[in-house]
């Protein structure tokens, strides 16, 4: 088991956290806040929202089905066919690698940046500690990743600061990316990001 990991109160339906009784902000709020991830016309790049929401759901669908998988409680019965090659490519790679997941979509609590995440995945790769964001339609490492999962380091580096990678369930076989980043650098910008969500918070804007 991770040590002193911290747990927010989360609503599914909404989507929304709470810690301490108090509103939580999310990695993602964060990020499209401070212009970085998904782009979109209101920050100045036009994107259909309909290829945002397609995205979306394959990942959600894909992050669904290996969290169930994982968990014992899948029906297979139940997955579409993006999904159900997702998982495939997940469970060949996972074989192969060796990976040992303790956390599988564990919503959690950076008391460095006060925002709550959700990880994909926490867990080890032989002797390596590992946080680990499933993408099915990213194409690839992409430098926003490497935010995302610094924010996410930061949730459980409670006993040793975990490398971060990419699975990839895009291709026709999974691959896993490394992002090479000093952690320590990530996370500046991460706490800059983060001042700039908080500013338009509390200005409204």
């Amino acid at each position: 088991m991770i040590p002193g990991l911290v747990v927010p109160d989360f609503d599914e339906e909404m989507h929304a956290f709470t810690f301490r009784g108090h509103k939580c902000a999310h990695v993602t709020g964060v990020l499209q806040a401070a212009g970085v991830g998904f782009k979109s016309e209101e920050n100045g790049f036009e994107i259909d929202p309909s290829v945002i929401e397609a995205a979306r759901d394959r990942g959600t669908n894909g992050d669904l089905a290996v969290t169930l998988w994982e968990n014992g409680i899948l029906d297979p019965d139940s997955l579409d066919e993006d999904s159900a090659a997702a998982l495939d490519k997940y469970i060949a790679w996972k074989d192969s690698s060796g990976y040992v997941p303790e956390l599988i979509q564990q919503p959690l609590y950076s008391e460095r940046f006060d925002v709550c995440g959700i990880p994909d995945s926490v867990g080890w790769i032989g002797e390596e500690f590992a946080v680990i964001d499933i993408k099915m339609s990213s194409g690839g490492l992409k430098p926003w990743h490497t935010l995302q999962l610094a924010f996410y380091a930061s949730m459980v580096c409670t006993a040793r600061i975990p490398e971060r990678y990419v699975l990839d369930l895009k291709l026709k076989k999974a691959k896993l990316r490394k992002v090479e980043s000093d952690v320590n650098v990530d996370w500046a910008v991460c706490a800059a990001a983060r001042t700039i969500a908080y500013w338009r918070e509390t200005n409204e804007c």
